[in-house]
């Protein structure tokens, strides 16, 4: 394929430290070549989560050879603290390794998007979330 597109979203779980982030591969005919819902034990605040899941996202991606060429999230935050490279964020550690990630996928884009256009990563976000049972 020649435009593979990686979205990505987090769900959080405050009241026990619950992350859950989705991330899905997909065409531009909506073919899935990747997809992951995962659950992270973690207590991060909004913006550090979004950071991560485009980082470990991207990590995916390279890892499994995935030629993405555009990388969108619905948290606009992260995407305008990876397209500026503020080295004043607390995060930017996590944000440089966003960019390097970005370097060897070939310089990918990386977009906002509403929420109604990322409800397939939005969803496995929450699938994650709600797979291990805990009560709040």
């Amino acid at each position: 394929p020649s435009h593979l597109e990686l979205n990505l979203d987090v769900e959080i779980k405050e009241c026990d430290g619950k992350v859950g982030d989705g991330a899905v591969i997909r065409d531009s005919f909506d073919q899935v070549f990747g997809a992951a819902a995962i659950v992270v034990w973690d207590s991060f605040y909004p913006f550090l989560a979004d950071c991560i899941i485009i980082m470990e996202g991207t990590n995916f991606s390279l890892q499994f050879e995935f030629s993405v060429s555009e990388v969108e999230s619905d948290s606009k935050n992260a995407v305008l603290a990876i397209l500026c490279n503020d080295h004043l964020y607390v995060e930017s550690p996590i944000i440089s390794d966003i960019i390097v990630n970005y370097c060897l996928l070939g310089n990918i884009a990386c977009n906002f998007i509403s929420c109604s256009r990322n409800i397939v990563a939005h969803n496995l976000a929450r699938f994650a979330l709600n797979s291990v049972s805990s009560s709040c």
